[in-house]
């Protein structure tokens, strides 16, 4: 079974789920993806997880296996596919050294010719080497295993600091009222930009913004800590199921 993150929230939360060790296997994958989300699959249906990365523009170009440790089944979207390359680029297409965060490109069979009568977009997406250049920011570790930092656009720069969404989000997502979580970037005049969240809580939980704040800085650095909240009753999600981050952008305004 597979699917995206806010898909099997919705199916987690159903009281008639198969029973325990029907499933045996769940791939997530679409968007990031919750340690906390890839723990409630192993005790709720006893699944063994599998995290994947791609687009429509190359399929699968991740993914972990199941012989993989834990740890790297939730922090990680696993090693390239079988005939699929790998690497993390600087914008002027020069590969990255490992450990260091850049877009995510990946060149194989799987990848597109280009998009259908666009050659200008073709070429801005798919490099001369061949490569396709996915607007995934992510890190490559000497073993080859790649953890997604979010998506290009979506960095948000805070007096000249680089702030990751996924890395916040994954934090408020450990509180136990908290359902869904979207983090973004807020207007601010002096620094830029500053963090905002909106929070979806579990149904019949309550959690003020204080709280949340101080949940989140006992877990990342002061820095990347939301400013700005956002509660609402359901995220606005596409069709496909991810959260619409740009909707959520035009909620929280220009702030002084």
């Amino acid at each position: 079974m597979g699917g995206v993150p806010t898909m099997w929230h919705d199916i987690l939360s159903a009281d008639d789920l198969p029973p325990h060790g029907t499933v045996r296997a769940v791939t997530l994958g679409g968007a990031s993806v919750p340690p906390s989300l890839v723990m409630k699959v192993r005790e709720k249906l006893g699944a063994h997880c599998v995290i994947g990365f791609g687009q429509s523009e190359c399929t699968i170009a991740t993914g972990t296996r199941r012989g993989d440790a834990i740890e790297e089944i939730c922090e990680t979207v696993g090693r390239a596919m079988p005939h699929i390359e790998v690497r993390i680029c600087r914008p002027s297409g020069t590969t990255l050294s490992y450990g260091e965060v850049g877009e995510i490109c990946v060149r194989g069979p799987t990848i597109m010719e280009g998009y259908w009568n666009n050659p200008q977009a073709t070429a801005e997406t798919i490099d001369s080497d061949g490569f396709l250049h996915t607007g995934d920011l992510g890190e490559m570790d000497e073993t080859g295993v790649v953890r997604i930092k979010g998506r290009l656009r979506e960095v948000i720069i805070r007096g000249g600091e680089n702030i990751y969404p996924p890395e916040v989000e994954e934090a408020l997502l450990t509180h136990p009222a908290v359902a869904m979580a979207a983090v973004v970037g807020v207007e601010h005049e002096r620094l830029g930009q500053e963090v905002g969240a909106a929070i979806q809580l579990r149904q019949g939980a309550n959690a003020a913004d204080t709280e949340l704040a101080t949940h989140v800085e006992e877990r990342i650095v002061r820095f990347k800590v939301p400013r700005h909240w956002l509660f609402v009753d359901a995220m606005p999600l596409t069709v496909s199921g991810k959260v619409r981050k740009v909707e959520l952008e035009g909620l929280f305004g220009r702030q002084p």
